[in-house]
């Protein structure tokens, strides 16, 4: 029987190590283009969010909370929050998973914004059967500022009545007008 030439083993060898090195390669290179894929994905959530977010606020400033929803319908967008200042309206929308604020500034409150949080105020009271304070302006944001016994309440009927606590914090004793198109 003949010996194996010592070069024919370092050969067979060396293929399976270049196979490994081969497969490693592309699995890396997989994940990466995933990784990139993904993250692509949201930076595009995130340019739309914040396009959306600024259409909002124009439109809420232009044309009140009505004008603000159609906007939001037309770029995908659900709203999360409106509240006007005296210059200015601050929207909070949402696309797919990414959330953007945008702020417009107002020449003058619209009209359409007094009687809307007028009617959220009444429409809270009704609900809840408490007679809620006339909305003020501090720290210039329009709100209603209520006890903590009605503060709690106002917290279980926020969807039905238009009024949620002011920078969604569950502990506010202060409410703002606020417009939601989908189920929070």
């Amino acid at each position: 029987m003949g010996k194996i030439p010592s070069s024919a083993i370092r050969r067979s060898s060396d293929v399976g190590q270049s196979s490994m090195m081969v497969l490693a390669a592309v699995a890396v290179a997989a994940v990466v283009i995933l990784a990139a894929g993904h993250l692509g994905s949201r930076v595009i959530d995130q340019a739309r969010a914040q396009t959306a977010a600024d259409a909002v606020a124009l439109a809420a400033g232009a044309g009140g909370p009505a004008a603000a929803d159609r906007v939001a319908d037309a770029n995908g967008a659900e709203i999360v929050s409106l509240a006007l200042t005296e210059t200015s309206v601050v929207a909070e929308v949402t696309v797919g998973d990414a959330s953007a604020v945008a702020v417009a500034s107002t020449q003058s409150r619209p009209p359409q914004w007094g009687s809307a949080m007028e009617a959220a105020r009444v429409r809270a009271g009704e609900i809840t059967g408490i007679e809620l304070p006339t909305p003020t302006m501090a720290a210039g944001v329009w709100r209603v500022s209520v006890t903590e016994p009605v503060a709690m309440r106002l917290r279980d009927v926020t969807q039905e009545s238009g009024l949620c606590p002011l920078g969604g914090r569950p502990v506010s004793l202060d409410f703002i007008l606020c417009r939601w198109t989908g189920k929070r």
